[in-house]
């Protein structure tokens, strides 16, 4: 086991992956002080991610929550951006699904005013907790165009409510 950060990224400018384990990325996460450290810190867990005989790890999922939550906090949008429309971390999200994830990226653009950017991201579409995200963001936004989006969408997801609770009545009076 590579016991502390300065240890594992030497290991990695080094002699990449081959005797990093997913758990170890993990414990990089207090050792970040700059933009270049996490950028770092996600170029192992990009190459641990695009290594096929590696499975995927519960450590690899949280690595992935600390980089998002460690953008947010220091306003490093840019890095965040780029982690998420990578095609590494991608496939992985759609293996290994988070609502955790989806969350701290879409605070982070909001709170950062990208309002077109939450409205518009695909991935949200499918998760109910982030109908309220998406409908707020609308609302920021306030032209008319917003206002129609968020109409369609409230009535989507009124449509899908209503075919659950069809589908859960039918169940108890058949």
């Amino acid at each position: 086991m590579l016991p502390c950060p300065l240890q594992i990224w030497t290991e990695f400018e080094s002699n990449g992956i081959k005797n990093i384990r997913g758990r170890d990325i993990y414990t990089l996460r207090p050792a970040v002080e700059s933009e270049e450290d996490l950028r770092l810190m996600f170029n192992i867990l990009r190459a641990i991610l695009l290594d096929e005989r590696r499975p995927n790890s519960l450590h690899l999922n949280h690595a992935l929550r600390s980089l998002f939550t460690i953008c947010h906090q220091n306003g490093w949008l840019d890095l965040a951006k780029e982690v998420w429309r990578d095609e590494a971390v991608a496939a992985f999200f759609a293996k290994n699904p988070s609502k955790g994830r989806m969350l701290y990226y879409a605070a982070h653009l909001y709170d950062s005013g990208e309002y077109a950017e939450v409205a518009a991201e695909p991935a949200f579409d499918d998760v109910p907790i982030m109908f309220t995200a998406k409908m707020a963001a609308l609302y920021r936004i306030g032209t008319a165009e917003a206002f129609e989006k968020a109409t369609r969408l409230q009535r989507r997801r009124a449509a899908v409510l209503d075919k659950c609770v069809i589908s859960v009545v039918g169940c108890l009076y058949p």
